[in-house]
């Protein structure tokens, strides 16, 4: 959860878009699978396609032409047997000038298919009236509740009605992804003031069932933990001032207890400078405030220091200078009494000094590994310049070497967090991979390409099974774009490459079984 701070990921442009999402067993259990995502975009036409391939060999199970406004995919069982398969979720906008209408739609795909199952649409409308915005029911897909019982995920919808600063309802409802069962736990929730929202949460009474959160924006607000199947409630936090639901997260059990603990961020109330909010630590079975800090960045950080003490890092923009290249941090990371395990100063600069044009701060696993989850920094000027740093959780030192992706664990072993580095050329690319706990160049490689890179995506991912990452790899230009999947070390697996008019299909080319480089 980032807040205060501008967060612009470097996503090079690619047309169409393309990445690659791991989907599990969707052609029976001997078989992993991928999905190749693509986005076709012209001018007044936005089309999305989903491909489904053997994730060793790249060959095509099924496609499908998405709806015309896209669709997020997501990796879900589904069926009356939990079979794997796809939960899609869109949302569609029309109207006028003082009334917009809004239809969410979820569906369930066969993974062997790619047949709709199901689909379930729910939808609501705002008007503006002097000034004045009124839902109606306006629907909102909060994401998944998890189901350790049933083996089964349940997707989180809610139709919210009523005023700014006046009273208002919300109607949580939750969609088995398996059949598409609707329920409505607890019915509707009232409100006084701006409308509450209804959240998923971790199984904080531990029954094996995902919880809800009702979160009532305003200063003070309030805070409530509901049984997720009954909308019972378990324990309400108040006098707390409370953004949104945008500023609640799970971070570990800081405090001893079996259920994660939760940080409530506060931008509501933030102190005279105005650079930092506030940041409540609750303890996750009765809702007791722990302590409040002030803080711009909030992580779920594990342990940290020699000991390995639970606790919570905490960042503070202490001066950020856009204009000249140059910001300046604090980062402690706080135990469930309030108490800094440690505190450290530092700052991330432009060489050029040069105007920052965009940062990111980003949780991205354990480096070293150590236990602690570690933080990447970056920082972008107007000239593709960047200053990059790796902060480790457990001690606050701070590493500063340039990286452009990060992998999905490992590329030398099955622990710790590594990096990658890539550059164009008129071939292909030139791929390295990086240390993550060092900066240390594991390797270089050229990787070919018949598309002309003008724009790159790499991405880290699990697919083939190996306890290393695999890498996908996404070229294009004005004409043509590909898809590739890479091992660990760079080495190809097979390519896809396809018209950039052309959401599915494409042309498939296949590489010798690489060497295995990584070791378990």
């Amino acid at each position: 959860m980032t807040a205060g701070i501008p967060v612009l990921r470097r996503r090079l442009p690619l047309s169409p878009e393309a990445s690659l999402i791991a989907a599990g067993h969707l052609g029976g259990r001997s078989r992993r699978t991928v999905i190749d995502a693509r986005s076709v975009i012209t001018p007044g036409h936005y089309r999305q396609g989903l491909t489904a391939r053997d994730a060793r060999t790249g060959r095509p199970l099924w496609h499908r032409v998405l709806s015309p406004g896209g669709e997020t995919v997501l990796p879900e069982p589904v069926g009356s047997k939990g079979e794997p398969g796809l939960v899609l979720t869109s949302e569609s906008l029309s109207g006028s000038q003082h009334r917009t209408t809004f239809v969410d739609r979820v569906r369930a795909l066969r993974g062997d298919t790619g047949a709709t199952l199901w689909t379930r649409s729910f939808s609501g409308y705002i008007t503006f009236h002097h000034r004045r915005e009124a839902q109606h029911g306006q629907p909102a897909i909060f994401g998944l509740v998890h189901d350790r019982r049933g083996r089964q995920d349940e997707i989180l919808v809610t139709l919210t009605s009523g005023r700014t600063n006046h009273n208002g309802t919300v109607t949580p409802y939750l969609i088995s992804t398996r059949d598409g069962s609707v329920i409505s736990p607890g019915g509707t929730i009232h409100g006084h003031g701006d409308p509450p929202e209804v959240l998923p949460a971790p199984d904080e009474t531990g029954d094996g069932l995902g919880d809800l959160l009702v979160v009532k924006p305003g200063d003070p607000g309030y805070v409530r933990l509901v049984h997720g199947n009954t909308a019972k409630p378990v324990w309400t936090t108040q006098g707390n001032g409370v953004y949104d639901g945008t500023g609640i997260q799970a971070v570990g059990e800081i405090s001893g207890g079996s259920v994660p603990d939760l940080a409530v961020t506060d931008l509501k109330r933030p102190p005279p400078d105005g650079l930092t909010d506030r940041v409540s630590l609750l303890r996750g079975s009765d809702g007791t405030v722990l302590w409040t800090r002030p803080a711009t960045f909030v992580e779920s950080l594990g342990i940290a220091g020699a000991n390995g003490t639970p606790a919570v890092g905490l960042l503070t923009l202490l001066y950020g200078d856009l204009r000249h290249g140059h910001d300046s941090y604090k980062y402690a990371a706080i135990d469930a009494t309030g108490n800094p395990v440690y505190s450290r100063r530092f700052s991330l600069s432009l060489r050029s000094g040069d105007p920052i044009s965009g940062s990111g701060i980003t949780e991205f696993g354990d480096v070293q590994p150590d236990g602690s989850q570690d933080l990447e920094f970056q920082e972008f000027g107007p000239h593709q310049e960047q200053a990059d740093a790796v902060l480790s959780g457990r001690d606050a030192s701070v590493r500063r070497f340039r990286f452009d992706a990060v992998a999905d664990g490992s590329l030398q072993h099955g622990t710790g967090t590594d990096l990658l580095r890539y550059s164009t050329t008129k071939t292909g690319i030139t791929l390295q991979g990086l240390d993550g706990a060092t900066g240390a160049e594991l390797y270089r490689r050229a990787v070919p390409s018949s598309v002309r890179a003008k724009a790159i995506r790499m991405q880290g991912l699990r697919i083939t099974g190996h306890a290393c990452s695999d890498l996908a790899l996404a070229t294009a230009n004005r004409k043509h774009d590909s898809i590739a999947l890479l091992n660990a070390r760079g080495r190809r697996l097979w390519t896809v490459t396809f018209s950039a008019s052309d959401p599915t299909g494409g042309v498939l080319h296949r590489y010798p079984a690489p060497q295995h480089d990584c070791v378990a």
